[in-house]
């Protein structure tokens, strides 16, 4: 790959990512996996970071639509609105985030970006 496409992870270089790409998913999923034989294959790891990503970005999405009704009382509501706050926060980091890692696995796919002018 010669030129990045937009979103791709600014601490991945789009050329010859090859070599540093299975250190960059493993940086993104949980510690079991460094462990695990599953490390040899990047685009498995590309596969089970894309499902992470995924899930953990869903899990926050549902967190933000459930903590005003289950937790209102027993948490203050300014606490409740700072923390509403801090969720919409996490949940576009976790966008990016599944943005970056879906982009590599389409890399590791063999996709080609085409520059647009």
């Amino acid at each position: 790959m010669t030129a990045a496409p937009p979103g791709w992870p600014t601490d991945l270089p789009p050329v010859d990512y090859e070599g540093q790409v299975s250190a960059w998913l493993l940086d993104r999923l949980p510690p079991e996996y460094r462990t695990s034989p599953v490390r040899r294959h990047p685009l498995v790891l590309a596969m089970a970071a894309h499902e992470h990503a995924r899930a953990t970005l869903d899990g926050t999405r549902e967190v933000y639509r459930n903590v005003r009704a289950q937790l209102r009382d027993y948490v203050e509501q300014a606490e409740i609105e700072a923390s509403l706050a801090a969720l919409e926060a996490l949940a576009a980091q976790f966008s990016r985030s599944l943005r970056e890692v879906e982009l590599v696995e389409q890399g590791l796919r063999g996709h080609i970006w085409k520059p647009r002018l």
